[in-house]
C-alpha cells in the first residue's frame, strides 16, 4: 500500500495517497515510511496537525533518521 500511495502522490492525487498511507499504517503501525509519506501528503493538503502527528510517529519509530526529524521540526515551525 505504501508503494501505491507513493504512486498516487507522484501523480498529484494527494487525497488518494493519504488514504492509502492511512490504510498502510492501519495494517502495520510500525511502517515508518508510510507515516513519513502520510506527513508529506498531509502537508501538501494543508493539514498541518495531521502532518505533525504522522512525522512524530515516523520519528518515534526511527529516532536516528535525520529526514524524519527534520520534517517534524519543519512542520512544527510552520505551525507557529
Amino acid at each position: 500500500m505504501t508503494a501505491l500511495g507513493y504512486k498516487q502522490q507522484s501523480a498529484g492525487d494527494h487525497e488518494g495517497a493519504a488514504a492509502l498511507y492511512r490504510e498502510a499504517v492501519g495494517v502495520d503501525e510500525r511502517n515508518s515510511a508510510a507515516w513519513f509519506n502520510l506527513g508529506i501528503t498531509c502537508q501538501r493538503l494543508d493539514r498541518g496537525e495531521e502532518a505533525i502527528h504522522a512525522y512524530e510517529k515516523a520519528a518515534g519509530l526511527e529516532p536516528n533518521n535525520d529526514a524524519f526529524r527534520a520534517a517534524l521540526e519543519a512542520a512544527r515551525r510552520r505551525r507557529k
